[in-house]
C-alpha cells in the first residue's frame, strides 16, 4: 500500500487554483459532480502522480482548515522560491534553517482558505522525502524484517490488474504515472543522453568525415536500421521532425560512412565521455552490478510495437562493461521513445505538436523552442493555429486546460508503457540498481551544468 494524495475543501475554486498554480502545481484533470462536489486533481512537476485534490462544492461557504495541520512541499532553492512567490503576491515567512546550516531551509505560508504550507529545501544528498534514515536511532518496527522498494512494492501494471490479469478501466483523469518508471528514467536518461550532452561522441563521429551535427545525429541513431531504409521510414520512426528534415541526411550520411562504423564510433565516443566524467566510479563493484542489472532489464522487454528498440536489440551486446552500460541505457531510451510515440498517437498529437506541448510545459514560447524555431514561419503559424483550433493551446505560450490534460495523459501513458523492462527484476535487485545508478546519474547531471 502507499499514500496517494490529500483532498482539501476550498471555498472559491478559481482563487485556489490561481494560488496553487502560482505555487507550481499543474492541473491533471477533474472529476465533476461527485457526492463531495467537483474534484480537481493537481501535481507538482516532479510528482510521479496526483498529490493534491481540491474539493469544491458551491454554496458551502467559508472553509475551516479543521484538523489538518499543514502540507509540506519540497523545493530546490528556497530563497529563490520565496522571492518568486513574493512577486506573485504570495507572502512567506522568513526562511530559517532547522540545523543552523546554509543548505537546509524551511519557511511557511498560508493558502486562501487558511491551510498552512511548509516549504522545505533539503540539504545535498538527502532523499526526496523523510525515510527511516532520518530516524535511525528510533529503529521503527516497520523497518525491521522487510525491505520495501524505494518507489513501489510491486509493478504498477500488476497492481491495477484484476483476477484475470486484465487491467480494469479507470477514469482518464485519475491515471497516475508509474513512480518506478519515472524514477528509472531519471537515473538512466543521463547515461542514454550522453551522445548529445558530451563532446566525445560527436568528435568520434566527425572523425569519420562528417562536418555537421545533424549528420552525426542521424547516422548514429539510424545506424541500427541499416543503410537501405529510406528517409520516409526513418521520418516515421523518429516521428518528431519537420517535413523534409530527415531526407536532408538520410541516405546521404551513408556515402560518408557505414552503419557499422557509425555504431562503433558512437559507442566508443560515449565510452570515452562516460570514463572522463565518471572516472573511478565506473570501476566499483556497485557499478559492475549496475551494468549487469541494467542489461538484464534492457534485454527483457517484448519487441512487438517497439521498432527502434527492436533494431537496437538486434545488435550484439558489447563485452566491455562501460560500452555495455551505455548500450543498455540506449536500449531503455529507445524502448521508452517507442512507447512515447504510441502515447502521442493515442491522443492524436503529431510530432511537431509534441514539441509545442513540451515547449509550453517548459515555459518557453513555442516559436522560440530550439527543436522547431528554425521551421518556416508559415509552417509554424499553421501549426499554432491548428492547435488553437483543437483547443490544445490558447496562444503560442499558454496551454488550454484540455491541452494540459492531454500532455499529462501522454506522460502518464509513456511511464506506464516504460515500466515493462524492470518487471523482470526482483525488489532487492531494483533496490541495488537504483542505489548503484544514483551516484552515476548525479555526476552526469552535474557535468551538464
Amino acid at each position: 500500500m502507499r499514500t496517494l494524495h490529500v483532498g482539501l475543501r476550498v471555498e472559491d475554486l478559481d482563487r485556489s487554483l490561481e494560488f496553487y498554480e502560482n505555487l507550481g502545481y499543474d492541473v491533471v484533470g477533474t472529476v465533476p459532480e461527485t457526492e463531495f462536489g467537483t474534484l480537481t486533481m493537481l501535481k507538482l512537476p516532479r510528482d510521479p502522480f496526483v498529490s493534491l485534490e481540491l474539493v469544491h462544492e458551491p454554496g458551502v461557504g467559508m472553509i475551516s482548515p479543521g484538523g489538518l495541520n499543514h502540507l509540506v512541499i519540497e523545493v530546490d532553492a528556497l530563497h529563490d522560491t520565496v522571492a518568486r512567490l513574493g512577486q506573485l503576491g504570495i507572502e512567506a515567512d522568513e526562511p530559517t534553517s532547522p540545523s543552523g546550516s546554509e543548505d537546509f531551509w524551511t519557511t511557511w505560508l498560508t493558502d486562501p482558505d487558511g491551510y498552512r504550507i511548509e516549504l522545505v529545501q533539503w540539504p545535498p544528498g538527502h532523499g526526496n522525502g523523510l525515510t527511516c534514515a532520518d530516524f535511525a536511532e528510533q529503529s521503527p518496527p516497520a523497518a525491521k524484517g522487510r525491505q520495501a522498494h524505494l518507489d513501489t512494492e510491486m509493478s504498477p501494471s500488476a497492481e491495477v490488474r484484476g483476477p484475470s490479469g486484465v487491467s480494469p478501466p479507470r477514469p482518464s483523469t485519475l491515471s497516475a504515472m508509474s513512480p518506478l518508471a519515472r524514477r528509472m528514467f531519471d537515473l538512466v536518461e543521463p547515461i542514454g543522453v550522453i551522445p548529445y550532452s558530451a563532446d566525445e561522441p560527436n568528435d568520434a563521429m566527425f572523425a569519420l568525415g562528417f562536418t555537421n551535427y545533424w549528420d552525426t545525429y542521424f547516422a548514429g541513431r539510424a545506424a541500427p536500421l541499416g543503410s537501405s531504409v529510406p528517409a520516409g521510414v526513418v521520418h516515421a520512426l523518429f516521428y518528431n521532425f519537420g517535413p523534409g528534415e530527415v531526407a536532408r541526411h538520410i541516405p546521404k550520411v551513408w556515402s560518408t560512412t557505414t552503419p557499422e562504423a557509425a555504431i562503433a564510433a558512437r559507442q566508443q565516443g560515449c565510452v570515452n565521455a562516460l570514463r572522463r566524467i565518471l572516472g573511478k566510479l565506473l570501476d566499483t563493484p556497485d557499478s559492475m552490478r549496475a551494468v549487469e542489472l541494467l542489461t538484464k532489464a534492457a534485454t527483457s522487454a517484448p519487441l512487438e510495437g517497439r521498432p527502434m528498440y527492436a533494431a537496437l536489440r538486434a545488435l550484439p551486446l558489447p563485452q566491455e562493461p562501460v560500452a555495455r552500460l551505455f548500450h543498455a541505457a540506449s536500449l531503455l531510451r529507445e524502448h521508452r521513445g517507442d512507447g512515447h510515440i504510441t502515447a502521442l498517437m493515442a491522443e492524436g498529437i503529431g510530432g511537431l505538436e509534441a514539441h509545442v506541448l513540451l515547449a509550453l510545459d517548459l515555459g518557453i514560447p513555442a516559436p522560440t523552442f530550439g527543436r522547431i524555431h528554425h521551421l518556416p514561419s508559415a509552417l509554424l503559424t499553421d501549426l499554432i493555429n491548428a492547435m488553437k483550433a483543437r483547443g490544445l493551446i490558447t496562444d503560442e505560450k499558454t496551454f488550454a486546460p484540455a491541452g494540459r490534460q492531454v500532455k499529462n495523459r501522454v506522460e502518464t501513458l509513456t511511464d506506464e508503457l516504460a515500466v515493462v523492462p524492470y518487471e523482470i527484476l526482483e525488489t532487492a535487485e531494483l533496490d541495488e540498481l537504483i542505489a548503484a545508478l544514483q551516484p552515476l546519474a548525479e555526476k552526469l547531471i552535474a557535468a551538464q551544468d
